[in-house]
């Protein structure tokens, strides 16, 4: 069971996201596991991982959820987050 979320739609820095994702509930978003390429500019798909990262992390503070959103936008390359083939 998830537990609450720290960042939502509303809370995103970015404005530039699309929200195409087949699962709107981004709570069952499925990165990684069927080897597809993280989108950082799909908003189901960075809520989900915002929100898991701060929960596996214990981050309970919005204003770090959304330093994340930052950090993964701008400092992360690219090539980071395509998976090896």
């Amino acid at each position: 069971m998830r537990k609450v979320k720290i960042i939502t739609k509303d809370d995103l820095k970015y404005t530039d996201y699309t929200w195409n994702s087949i699962n709107k509930d981004y709570s069952q978003v499925s990165i990684r596991q069927n080897g597809m390429q993280f989108n950082r500019k799909e908003g189901y798909e960075m809520l989900y991982f915002i929100n898991s990262f701060c929960e596996k992390n214990s981050i309970t503070q919005k204003h770090l959820a959304t330093e994340l959103e930052r950090i993964i936008r701008e400092l992360i390359p690219q090539n980071l987050c395509t998976p090896n083939k």
